[in-house]
């Protein structure tokens, strides 16, 4: 006679035999946790310039490693191509009507928990990056970290500091963000040997002369701010940008080295990201961010590897948002979704459950004239099904593209495609409301324009 539990037992080795059989992955609440969690973003960096998207030049080895033992998704997109509003988002899961995080200096909305709020809660020690810089653009965020790394030490401190926080917790439970606000973020100053690295012309697209243009926005023309030696040639000015991702690249092989000396990578979570990407030209804005919602500027790299417990070598090709990694995270490191999180965990996307099925994004309304900043009216896109609409505030535009076939969005299909457009606009102008009832409860940090305007300076935005 056969007993129940080994009815049960059985059954569950079969369901598992075949769950592996097919290449899908459950996360179960009996599966061990990480200790530690490792969450790494870069600013300003294209998904489309990693080895592991397939680019030409080999400007990732160690991202492109991560992504080989991890999973890699590749159609993540951001909340925003603006980092104060793409930084809240990941950190509380919700959109900016949410956080109250709709521009530079609009501070995060009084008691909404964050990521590493939540992770204090369940036992993590917490560091990340902060400093000035931080206080301005995202001010109110910084409170919920036990120890701050100030991202303005130059970047070769930096890591020392964080070497040094990873050694004095190694033994409990921590949290660790590292934001590389400099790398790939303009203007490009890499050190050698990085600088030259891609000066020999390989994996060089057709270059364009391009004017230098007092306009930090980098509309129709190279931001004075970056030009160097006053060179025109477009793609010399990509070089140096791909001189700066493997300048990061490099760092983040110092911190993954370590992690591995020090004995805890298997029970390290990493995740590592982008806050949003850069705009080449194709859409009139040169070597910056901020003033559209193209992919260019709106897709992001997204991997994530928990050795022994996640899938290694997966590519995920479905839609997902920055809105789903706080989930992810707490639904991994057992702590549960909290319920005003509007993301939801990736861990079911990899036994074959839905993706975001629409994303969205949006552009605050930035502008800082005295700086010589034109900035824009706000911008709302939806994306889903494999397309996207935009609407231009300013322009009382709208513009709808079919991703599939027209990945550069280069050819506007609005009011050709009636049954989807209505579907997608429907779906925008209900967001736009959305953010719209709540934008007179943003709160500017006081003398914001004044410290901005020291920040601009050093940075090289303003004389």
């Amino acid at each position: 006679m056969i007993s129940k539990s080994a009815v049960k037992i059985t059954a569950a080795a079969v369901i598992s035999a075949c769950v592996a059989a097919a290449g899908l992955f459950l996360f179960s609440s009996g599966e061990r946790r990480p200790s530690h969690i490792l969450l790494v973003s870069f600013d300003a960096l294209r998904w489309d310039h990693l080895g592991c998207s397939g680019y030409a030049r080999h400007t990732s080895p160690n991202i492109d490693a991560l992504a080989g033992e991890g999973v890699f998704f590749s159609q993540a997109v951001s909340v925003s191509a603006m980092t104060p509003i793409s930084l809240a988002s990941l950190f509380t899961s919700v959109y900016p009507d949410r956080h109250s995080v709709y521009t530079f200096g609009a501070m995060l909305r009084s008691g909404l928990p964050t990521l590493p709020a939540v992770l204090k809660k369940n036992g993590f020690a917490t560091a990340g990056t902060g400093g000035a810089w931080f206080d301005i653009m995202l001010p109110g965020f910084s409170e919920d970290f036990d120890t701050l790394i100030p991202g303005d030490l130059g970047i070769e401190e930096q890591m020392r500091q964080y070497l040094r926080w990873l050694d004095e917790h190694k033994d409990g439970k921590s949290f660790l963000w590292i934001h590389f606000i400099d790398f790939p973020h303009a203007p490009y100053s890499s050190p050698e040997p990085f600088r030259g690295m891609f000066l020999d012309g390989k994996g060089r697209e057709k270059s364009e002369t391009v004017p230098i243009v007092y306009r930090p926005e980098g509309r129709m023309g190279i931001p004075r701010y970056i030009a160097i030696d006053e060179i025109t040639d477009k793609e010399f000015y990509v070089s140096q940008y791909d001189a700066e991702i493997a300048y990061a690249d490099h760092f983040l092989g110092i911190i993954l080295r370590h992690i591995e000396k020090l004995g805890i990578d298997s029970d390290t979570l990493i995740v590592v990201l982008s806050d949003h990407g850069e705009e080449f030209g194709e859409h009139g804005y040169y070597f910056a961010h901020g003033s559209t919602l193209y992919d260019q500027a709106l897709r992001i790299p997204l991997i994530l590897k928990f050795k022994g417990s996640l899938p290694s070598g997966r590519v995920v090709a479905t839609q997902v948002s920055s809105l789903d990694i706080a989930p992810t995270v707490l639904d991994i490191a057992g702590c549960g979704r909290p319920g005003w999180m509007e993301g939801r965990s990736l861990v079911p996307l990899l036994s074959g459950g839905r993706g975001s099925e629409f994303a969205y994004g949006y552009l605050g309304d930035f502008r800082v004239e005295e700086f010589g900043i034109d900035g824009n009216k706000a911008k709302y896109c939806v994306r889903g099904k494999g397309w996207k609409l935009i609407y231009d505030e300013g322009a009382d535009k709208y513009e709808l593209f079919d991703l599939e076939k027209d990945p550069e969005e280069k050819n506007n299909r609005y009011g050709e495609d009636v049954m989807r457009e209505r579907l997608l606009k429907r779906k925008l102008l209900s967001w736009r409301k959305r953010l719209k009832e709540r934008e007179r409860e943003v709160r500017i940090l006081p003398d914001f324009r004044e410290h901005f305007g020291v920040k601009m300076k050093s940075l090289g935005y303003m004389q």
